[in-house]
């Protein structure tokens, strides 16, 4: 006799808009499904099955952010999350301490959302530049996982130096 398999499907959109979000990977499912255009996923499971399903999209956030089944013994559908995207809001540059004019000094640029959680889709390049004028280099190289790291040089003293960096059309 063949064990029964149970169903555990259901939709995943973006936030609230009710538009559908294609390409999400359910990880933990047996089948690893992905959403199809329609925002659909569906996998079956053996009667009994534990587990907890992850949805997983690069630069989205879901909501709840994973379920836990089991034991399952019934069909499990309407299964649905809704996504929020992490939108690039500022750029914080870690403190640095004081530094002689003309002297290179390594400072972390990362790319923030509204509510300072790391926007690690961001891979653009920024510009720098400094109250004195005298920053160098004027451009950072590309962000990785949304994170800059580099050695700068500001060749005027001046007390209190501010760094602004700007990308993407924020700063």
């Amino acid at each position: 006799a063949t064990a029964p398999t149970y169903t555990i499907s259901g939709t995943v959109t973006i936030g609230g808009s009710g538009t559908p979000l294609s390409g999400v990977l359910l990880r933990g499912l047996p089948g690893a499904p992905m959403t199809n255009a329609a925002g659909f996923y569906s996998d079956t499971v053996p009667e009994g099955w534990t587990g907890t399903v992850i949805p997983f999209k690069v630069g989205y956030q879901f909501m709840p952010s994973e379920r836990t089944y089991g034991p399952v013994y019934s069909d499990q559908l309407n299964q649905d999350y809704s996504t929020y995207t992490i939108e690039l809001d500022h750029f914080e540059i870690d403190p640095i301490p004081p530094q002689a004019a003309g002297t290179t000094f390594p400072i972390t640029i990362t790319a923030k959302d509204s509510s300072g959680q790391l926007v690690t889709t961001y891979s653009d390049t920024n510009s720098l530049s400094d109250t004195t004028g005298t920053i160098n280099p004027t451009t950072t190289g590309a962000f990785l996982n949304g994170v800059w790291m580099g050695n700068v040089t500001i060749f005027k003293a001046a007390p209190s130096v501010t760094i602004t960096t700007a990308g993407a059309g924020r700063t």
